[in-house]
């Protein structure tokens, strides 16, 4: 009778979590395609919220890409200009970046800054 009793706690508590996890999805926002790439190419420099915040570039002005202070001018084309180019010097090389990963990415830092093309 106990075996019973636990074999049907132990599916009661699985469906229950499997209920929850299931649920995660609907609390928490899905990430964008730009938001996916800007965390794997861009985050460990910028930051995952595209402040500057890390340890490499804290208080580095130009790691800040919410501001509006942009050596090479912030509007998504300049924004797209600088990823695709080397006109930073420590940027990696983003070969492997096509070019709608690279608007994908300008478009979510447009987002973190509450713009739009």
């Amino acid at each position: 009778m106990m075996h019973r009793f636990l074999l049907a706690a132990c599916c009661s508590t699985g469906i229950l979590v499997a209920m929850s996890l299931l649920s995660c999805d609907a609390m928490v926002s899905k990430r964008s395609p730009g938001e996916t790439l800007f965390r794997k190419h861009c985050a460990s420099c910028h930051g995952v919220n595209a402040e500057g915040h890390t340890v490499r570039y804290m208080g580095n002005e130009n790691a800040d890409l919410t501001d509006n202070n942009w050596e090479h001018g912030g509007d998504a084309n300049s924004i797209e200009d600088v990823i695709e180019s080397d006109l930073v010097s420590e940027h990696p090389s983003f070969d492997k970046l096509s070019s709608q990963d690279i608007r994908q990415i300008v478009d979510h830092l447009l987002y973190l800054r509450d713009e739009t093309r």
